[in-house]
């Protein structure tokens, strides 16, 4: 089953039987990957499902909302790539848990999720969350070895899907695309209630405020998204200022893994562009937050510049908070984004940065983006694409096959 892009999903009816779904992932940090896992186990549970998420390390910053939702979640503690007795632990509660269904995410959910589902008859979904890019060494083959384990593979873009296609060739009619989706309601309310940033922050009303949101990586183009800042500073007409919502990830590994150097050699880079910025006060460096959704309400425009990912739920989330979008090309943004205009092909600091000094001044983009949001993306579209796909793999209880 895939989604039509263009066609709003029908509901699912429901089997009349509950389902056990067990999801496998690294951490519930604040990555747009874990916020997804977060809302829709919420969403399964809500339609009474019985999930339970199972954590390869101690997650203290969003375990409390998991919880209070009355999803399962176990937190463990891994301290290598492959660590063999977390694997005995996982396979463990997959025994005594007994799921219907293991689904995992992000690379190192989906191996672990892999190993834990063999030897056992459960069905094992492998996720693909982004798109163009390639796995290091150590990761193919673990990837090549275990994924004969994998029954289908669940992508949240269609950019994804055809990557998916490449990783898995035995799987290429069992590759779904769901789309990401949000809980419209709860993010409109945060919105609603947002107040005092400028104040904080000391924004001079008559300023327009500009946000990012993203971890100092690569793949989010932080030297783009801060050469953009440079040239929304320069404008003579409007004064600007520039929000980034995010912290180097590296500060989120909780083992040594390859690429660590990389990545803090990039946060190094990150940190001399902002150095060189002109009109330091107008910019305002956060780090991570809770306060993701009250930051963006409170903007002018959010802007990415990424270079890949998956389907965004900040972009989601910006728009139905109604802040206007500004965006690089990637993945399946350019079918999510209503106006051709809000997705800049070049990789321009100036291009970019008149395409959001454009946005802040549409009338009529906020309500365009909010309805679309409300056709294609929301939290119970999710949920039934999601529904629909643990269907083809869950086997009906005798008595109950078509």
């Amino acid at each position: 089953m895939t989604v039509n892009p263009t066609t709003p999903l029908q509901p699912v009816k429901p089997a009349g039987t509950r389902k056990r779904i067990m999801i496998v992932c690294p951490s519930l940090g604040f990555g747009g990957a874990e916020t997804q896992i977060i809302v829709t186990a919420i969403g399964m549970k809500a339609r009474g499902h019985e999930v339970a998420i199972y954590l390869l390390s101690t997650e203290k910053d969003r375990a409390d909302e998991v919880r209070a939702a009355g999803v399962t979640l176990w937190e463990d503690n891994r301290n290598s790539r492959l660590d063999l007795p977390l694997l005995q632990r996982l396979r463990r509660v997959v025994r005594d848990w007994k799921p219907d269904l293991i689904h995992g995410y992000l690379f190192d959910g989906n191996l672990y999720a892999r190993l834990a589902g063999m030897g056992r008859k459960v069905p094992v979904l492998s996720a693909e969350r982004s798109s163009d890019y390639a796995l290091r060494p150590a990761q193919t083959v673990a990837h090549l070895a275990s994924r004969w384990r994998s029954d289908g593979v669940v992508a949240n873009s269609w950019a994804g899907a055809a990557l998916a296609k490449q990783m898995y060739p035995s799987l290429k009619n069992h590759i779904h695309v769901t789309w990401n989706g949000i809980d419209v309601a709860e993010v409109q309310r945060r919105a609603a209630a947002a107040s005092g940033m400028r104040e904080t922050l000391g924004i001079p009303e008559q300023a327009k405020v500009a946000c990012f949101v993203g971890m100092v990586k690569p793949d989010k183009d932080f030297l783009l998204a801060v050469e953009t800042t440079r040239a929304l500073l320069q404008q003579a007409d409007t004064p600007w200022h520039v929000i980034f919502v995010g912290a180097p990830i590296y500060q989120f590994m909780t083992y040594a893994a390859g690429g660590a150097a990389e990545m803090d050699s990039y946060a190094e880079q990150v940190e001399a562009a902002f150095a060189t910025l002109p009109l330091q006060q107008n910019v305002h460096r956060l780090g991570n937050s809770k306060q993701v959704i009250e930051l963006m309400a409170q903007s002018d425009v959010f802007f990415s510049t990424s270079v890949r990912e998956g389907f965004p739920n900040v972009v989601l989330e910006a728009m139905t908070a109604g802040v206007p979008v500004v965006s690089t090309a990637y993945s399946d943004i350019q079918m999510i984004l209503p106006q051709p205009w809000q997705v800049v092909t070049e990789r321009d600091s100036h291009t970019m940065a008149a395409a959001i000094i454009r946005a802040a001044e549409d009338k009529e983009l906020a309500q365009i983006q909010k309805d679309w949001v409300n056709q294609h993306a929301t939290l119970d579209c999710a949920v039934d694409a999601l529904e629909a796909v643990y269907e083809l793999y869950i086997p009906r209880p005798a008595g109950l096959a078509s």
